[in-house]
């Protein structure tokens, strides 16, 4: 018997695509705790700080979640009317709707957006005759890449990526020739499928001072505006690296919500709250609706196979559509495309 196709399966079928699955895993990245132990293990400006430091006191603002447009050319996405969406007598199902119109009307648009971009800000050392510590700012910019034909191309994009972010500073950060004041930008792309040889590897580009002549000083700091950091997850069991460890179990759309509050809270000392449990329940069920889609699509062609053959053979076509439990309309629909010279029953 064909498989009863899921509430969510039907919604997916709505975009055509994964769009909605893909837009939870961004939602579930702009965590700020999550996006606390990135920083702390990929920036090197974060090491020495804590995640606790970081996540209560780094963040300026919310993550933005595909709003800030990419392009020069394009705008902005308006406000997600979805949270205004979430109350207590509205089942949480409806933001999947709202998030989904949304989400279809940017593919129509082919408007491409930042996936989870945020500002973060850390207190620099005192210098002497300085009273207080000056405030240094980055902008980031967190990206998910899932798939791996592309990942040999992260290198231009991370670097479109981060002139795209310096370029936009210009009229909000800094005036005229006021270049000293660009603030940092960092891309970091998060790579679920590699292949096993770069699995669980973390890779830095940035700039970096080279004299080719004469006695120059410059440090590097002068010209580190700018990082594009690759880490590539790993599916394995243990993983050496800790950030890689995490961000694999919490990403994974095999590991059941159970599997994962209780990794993210015994190996990290991360504790669930409502909202990320309901963002890790939700892409669950995605993941599994994803997979519900998949199956029946094989399952469709080998009832499409079977029924071919049965019609080549002259069976009439309401045992056809018995058998195979193909609607007698699309048996008739598969029928027609064998054409007259299959010799094909129609009664």
């Amino acid at each position: 018997m064909a498989r009863k196709q899921t509430l969510i399966a039907n919604m997916i079928d709505a975009t055509g695509n994964d769009a909605q699955y893909d837009r939870q895993s961004k939602r579930l990245l702009s965590m700020t705790v999550i996006l606390a132990w990135i920083l702390k293990s990929c920036v090197k400006e974060f090491k020495d700080f804590s995640i606790e430091y970081i996540t209560n006191n780094c963040f300026v603002g919310k993550p933005e979640v595909m709003e800030h447009a990419l392009h020069a050319d394009h705008v902005d996405r308006a406000e997600d009317t979805e949270d205004m969406a979430d109350t207590d007598n509205q089942p949480a199902m409806n933001q999947f709707v709202q998030t989904m119109n949304s989400e279809s009307s940017t593919i129509k648009e082919h408007t491409v957006h930042f996936d989870v971009r945020f500002r973060v800000r850390l207190p620099q050392k005192v210098r002497r005759g300085r009273r207080k510590p000056k405030i240094v700012e980055f902008i980031v910019d967190v990206e998910t890449q899932k798939d791996a034909t592309l990942v040999q191309r992260l290198y231009y994009r991370g670097i479109y990526y981060d002139a795209r972010m310096i370029s936009e500073q210009y009229g909000t950060e800094f005036f005229d020739e006021e270049y000293e004041n660009i603030k940092k930008v960092i891309s970091i792309w998060i790579c679920p499928s590699v292949a096993k040889s770069k699995a669980g590897s973390i890779l830095k580009v940035g700039l970096k001072p080279e004299v080719i002549c004469g006695n120059v000083e410059i440090s590097e700091a002068d010209v580190d505006l700018m990082d594009m950091i690759i880490v590539n997850l790993d599916d394995s069991d243990n993983p050496e690296n800790k950030i890689i460890r995490l961000l694999s179990v919490y990403l994974s759309d095999v590991r059941t919500p159970e599997e994962k509050k209780e990794i993210l809270e015994k190996e990290f000392g991360i504790e669930m709250t409502e909202e990320m449990e309901k963002e890790i329940r939700e892409m669950y069920a995605l993941s599994q609706a994803l997979k519900d889609k998949t199956w029946q699509a094989a399952e469709t062609k080998t009832q499409t196979r079977i029924a071919s053959n049965m019609l080549a053979k002259n069976n009439p076509i309401p045992f056809v559509a018995e058998m195979t439990e193909l609607s007698e309309e699309v048996v008739r629909s598969i029928a027609a495309s064998l054409g007259e010279k299959a010799g094909v029953r129609k009664l």
